[in-house]
């Protein structure tokens, strides 16, 4: 009888621990889905964050290229506009030499 009953009490206990660790091991699944879910979620944000870097320091040299290109547009007007200004002082200097050479033919 002792052994019998002890056996029972036994199997009582096993059964028990059995349940607990079922229990324990659906909480541990429970979290590793959670943890799963969220490593995913956060690889999708980083990608997406990646992504959009990359479009932003795209989208920046390309801004800056198109910069660049208008300073050296403005650069080359500027020239052409010194050059002109010279053209007109030489020829503003050669008109005032035949107005000095007519006032010469004058006297």
């Amino acid at each position: 009888e002792v052994s019998k009953r002890a056996i029972q009490e036994l199997e009582a206990q096993q059964k028990d621990n059995e349940e607990e660790l079922e229990k324990r091991q659906a909480l541990i699944d429970e979290e590793k889905a959670k943890l799963v879910e969220t490593e995913t979620r956060l690889k999708e944000e980083i990608s997406t964050m990646k992504q959009t870097f990359s479009e932003l320091e795209s989208s920046m040299e390309s801004k800056i290229n198109d910069l660049r290109e208008q300073v050296d547009s403005r650069e080359k007007d500027l020239d052409d506009l010194r050059g002109f200004l010279k053209e007109k002082e030489a020829v503003e200097q050669h008109l005032q030499e035949i107005q000095d050479a007519h006032e010469k033919t004058r006297k």
